[in-house]
């Protein structure tokens, strides 16, 4: 057993060394322009995101006032009702 953990370290030794000279060769400056590209984007989804919340808030507000004038809607309909009831019963 010890001798197997000894040949997989050896061999795991092995792969890092051959992978430090690919890593070493590698070109970077190929994928420069798709970095750029990438980089422009995740910008402008950044721009839209806060475009948008800057929209749900207004909207968020908007809500609220129609919400706080349907209320009072409500209650001067509920008045309107009661005085067209009393009026109502003062005819008969």
């Amino acid at each position: 057993m010890k001798i197997k953990a000894i040949m997989l370290g050896l061999v795991v030794s092995g792969g890092l060394l051959l992978a430090n000279g690919e890593q070493d060769a590698y070109n970077f400056k190929a994928m420069e322009k798709e970095i750029k590209e990438i980089t422009k984007m995740i910008i402008t989804t950044g721009e839209a995101v806060k475009m948008n919340e800057k929209q749900f808030d207004q909207l968020n507000a908007d809500i609220y006032t129609l919400v706080s004038n349907v209320a009072v809607i409500a209650k001067r309909l509920k008045k309107l009702e009661q005085e067209l009831a009393q009026l109502k019963q003062a005819k008969k």
